[in-house]
């Protein structure tokens, strides 16, 4: 069969011009390329388009030669990367988790295509310098050398056709030549590594540098020892690979966990390259030491600090230990490792686990990223969708300039979050799909893009936003429009129909939150036994009964008895009444907190403190759409429409000014008139008010709009609210 590159026809045109040659306009923000022209044929006003699509044909007719005399065959033809291995344990192991082929192609050519400020000046060695410090079998690296060839063929084509030349086509850009680096701890991967280059580059002056790189029970850490520069005693490149700075690190990291969740004693997944204990001691302590030192520079930059003094410590939303890098996948210390070699002016193109643009233990890799980089574009699978081979894990593209290139004095672009609709099939899908999102992107233009079957819906949001959310980016990574604007609109205090004074949940004073793990296992045994006469009570069920009435229905509670005194007075010091499950089921939980009269522990939600008039305040806060809105834009998906809560979900979370008395006081009667009704699931909820009829949902959301504008003396116009709630359901209802 031919390659999926062959170049029969080149398969560009816009969704306007139908196959029977109507001249019609697309519709307007589309962007749309299908296999409906010959070579050489370019429809009005798309001439990068075409010249693309010619381009790679011509690369895949090479390709096509090369591959006559032997190497990895794909069923469509071509040379392919092997599989990574099928054992599911052993890829977890080895973190042999590889990008799939049409997603190299969407993330090397958005990265080369960047409509942003070009590439950076010559480097000493000529060409761009190109990097994948976890190459694999070098499908990025191969992707990445089709972007530059393609992009050196439109500096010369480009104005032939009609068109302006791509701003990256200046100044250097996608010159041919240069030099494709790659490294990686698996000498079998780079075996292979070399025969895909090595068949793909033919006729091509681009210069292919691949070391085997070990992670070993010697303490050898692989790609991550080039942090050190020069280890001693380490047989490593070095001196080579100091002295480049590359102008692009393209890579898909390792994502494995570094700390080992499940048993006591269980041990992290990354370090299954040691067979013995004292292996893995070794790697352990050298990958802590690793992590340390870069931990250490990153809180050197001005930009970091500022963003942890704000975010981290006594009385605000993340505990030290809860952003403690170790926690950490390994994808992180490979971006600061990616950022120590790449110039000023490079790009960083990453395939990343979606956790690392939400997680806690992300913040330091989030913080560098936002303050030392212009994020100019991520991509966003759609429901959580993986990239890579055989595994399910939800992941994202970023594309990100480092800082320092010359251009700092202009306005800092928007940065463009490209939602994956429908993934491309194939490499020439993926290569053409970026192209068309980058010609969305330098015409500042949302809308949709299409490449054969593969979609993408491209949108903008502007650099403050991308700050403002660093602790969190998923409220501004593809959420449905209405919701996206309410939550963005809450940290200025905006609501429908209505302003007010929104602040942190971790600014209220004498706020405590205690986590359900301090009543779980070894922490309950040691201090509580169950006891039908017990005097104190603990919830360990947070499903659907459990959370169906604003006020707890303390017969669900189990009685327990403490052991010693000294279990009593911490049952009186972490317990709490108002409890907030700490993992949610959005498409069965009727609320997302409930309150208990008397002080409760939990096993299974979190426990938040204040005095009890706060609390039901609170209470009846939380329960709100805009508060339910703002927990599923937050919470880490790690089951269909089931995630965690967290603490600092919790603490960053905007809340009314419960250090008024008027807000306490109106939020406080909502509770009351409510406490005691009960609730069906939230879709449900959704459904009812949007049919029209009699409206829990609709009246709560009201009555507590209402109670907010009474307390700051405003007016609420209901008939307009009822009119915005009513759009802003169907959006609701949609992520639930």
């Amino acid at each position: 069969m031919n390659s999926p590159l062959a170049p029969h026809r080149s398969p560009i045109r816009r969704l306007g011009v139908p196959r029977g040659g109507s001249s019609a306009a697309p519709p307007a923000g589309e962007s749309t390329v299908s296999p409906e022209l010959a070579p050489g044929e370019a429809p009005p006003g798309d001439p990068t388009s075409a010249a693309a699509a010619d381009a790679l044909a011509e690369l895949a007719s090479r390709w096509n030669r090369g591959s006559a005399g032997g190497g990895t065959t794909g069923e469509r033809g071509g040379p392919r990367p092997r599989r990574p291995p099928e054992d599911q344990i052993a890829r977890k192991g080895y973190a042999a988790f590889y990008t799939r082929e049409p997603i190299a192609y969407l993330l090397a050519f958005l990265a080369i295509f960047s409509p942003g400020d070009g590439w950076p000046p010559e480097n000493p060695d000529g060409g761009l310098g190109v990097c994948d410090f976890a190459c694999g079998e070098g499908v990025l690296l191969v992707a990445s050398h089709a972007a530059l060839e393609t992009l050196s063929r439109l500096a010369g084509e480009g104005p032939a056709r009609g068109g302006e030349a791509h701003p990256n086509r200046g100044g250097g850009g996608g010159r041919p030549g240069g030099c494709l680096w790659g490294f990686d701890a698996s000498a079998d991967a780079l075996r292979a590594a070399s025969e895909f280059l090595t068949t793909r580059r033919k006729g091509s002056d681009t210069r292919v540098v691949l070391r085997h790189l070990p992670v070993d029970e010697s303490g050898s850490l692989g790609s991550l020892d080039l942090w050190w520069g020069s280890p001693e005693g380490r047989d490593l490149p070095s001196a080579e690979v100091r002295a480049p700075r590359f102008d692009l690190v393209i890579m898909n990291p390792p994502f494995s966990r570094t700390t080992a969740p499940g048993r006591r004693g269980s041990r992290p997944r990354i370090f299954d390259y040691a067979t013995t204990p004292q292996g893995f001691r070794r790697l352990w302590s050298e990958y802590t030491r690793l992590v340390r030192d870069v931990e250490a520079a990153a809180m050197d930059r001005e930009g970091v600090k500022r963003i942890y003094g704000a975010l981290v410590g006594e009385g605000r939303p993340f505990t030290r230990a809860s952003v403690d890098p170790l926690r950490a996948g390994a994808a992180l210390p490979f971006f600061f490792l990616a950022d120590r070699y790449l110039r000023p002016g490079g790009r960083v193109a990453l395939v990343l686990p979606r956790a690392a643009l939400e997680g806690a233990a992300y913040l330091l890799m989030r913080a560098a990223l936002v303050s030392g980089y212009h994020v100019e574009c991520v991509v966003v699978p759609r429901d959580g969708e993986s990239l890579s081979q055989s595994t399910q894990l939800s992941e994202v593209l970023v594309v990100a300039r480092k800082m320092g290139g010359g251009a700092e004095g202009a306005p800092p672009p928007p940065t463009a979050v490209v939602i994956l609709r429908r993934q491309p099939e194939s490499p020439l899908e993926g290569a053409l799909l970026a192209v068309e999102v980058t010609r969305l992107v330098g015409e500042g233009s949302q809308g949709i893009a299409r490449a054969g079957r593969s979609e993408a819906e491209v949108r903008f949001v502007r650099r403050g936003l991308v700050e403002e959310f660093v602790w969190n980016l998923s409220p501004v990574l593809g959420l449905p429009s209405r919701v996206e604007r309410l939550v963005v609109r809450m940290t200025g205090g905006r609501l429908p129909g209505l302003r007010t004074r929104l602040t942190r949940l971790a600014d209220a004073p004498g706020l405590r939150v205690t986590n359900p793990r301090r009543f779980r296992g070894r922490e309950f045994s040691s201090r509580f036994v169950h006891s039908p006469s017990g005097g104190l009570r603990i919830v360990d069920r947070a499903g659907r009964e459990s959370f169906s009435r604003l006020e707890l229905d303390l017969s669900l509670a189990r009685r327990i008895s403490p052991r010693s005194a000294d279990a009593e007075r911490f049952y009186r010091e972490k317990g709490g009444r108002l409890l907030v499950p700490e993992a949610v089921r959005f498409d069965s939980t009727p609320l997302v907190a409930t309150w208990s009269p008397e002080p409760m522990a939990s096993t299974r939600a979190h426990m938040v403190r204040l005095d009890p008039a706060r609390e039901r305040a609170l209470c009846a806060w939380m329960n709100s759409t805009f508060a339910v809105a703002w927990l599923r834009a937050l919470f880490t998906t790690v089951e269909g429409r089931f995630g965690h809560v967290y603490g600092w979900h919790l603490r960053t979370m905007r809340v009314p000014d419960l250090t008024e008395p008027e807000v306490v006081r109106c939020l406080d009667s909502v509770f009351r008139r409510h406490a005691r009704a009960t609730w069906p699931p939230l879709p449900v909820q959704y459904r009812e008010a949007m049919e029209g009829g009699e409206s829990p949902r609709l009246d709560f959301d009201l009555d507590v709009l209402s109670a907010l504008a009474e307390a700051s003396g405003a007016h609420l116009d209901e008939d307009e609210t009822r009119t915005e709630l009513a759009s802003l359901y169907a959006e609701i209802l949609e992520l639930l």
